[in-house]
């Protein structure tokens, strides 16, 4: 599980590293490959979730609940402030005007 989950969210940390350097440096279709980003962020921790009641088959309900707070919870929030902020922002628009027309 711990190679499974080391090799899934440093794939991820590495995906979100260049969506920032794009972003951060205004290069084309920046908003774009962060909203990629995004989705694959929300759908990685939502499919690690489902593969990690598929294999531990945890037994207490205590586990799941942590799980699912910080593998569906957490993802879902951070997910939808960075998703909206992206889509609705005039900064974001006026920034990056000339990729988006």
């Amino acid at each position: 599980m711990m190679i499974v989950y080391s090799v899934v969210f440093i794939a991820l940390a590495l995906f979100s590293f260049v969506a920032g350097l794009k972003l951060w440096l205004i290069k084309r279709d920046a908003v774009g490959f962060a909203r990629r980003f995004l989705w694959t962020y929300l759908l990685t921790h939502f499919a690690y979730f489902a593969f990690w009641i598929l294999i531990a088959r945890p037994n207490q309900s205590v586990m799941p609940a942590e799980m699912g707070y910080y593998h569906i919870v957490g993802p879902i929030g951070s997910f939808a402030l960075w998703y909206f902020y992206l889509e609705h922002s005039k900064r974001v628009r006026l920034t990056y005007s000339s990729e988006m027309a």
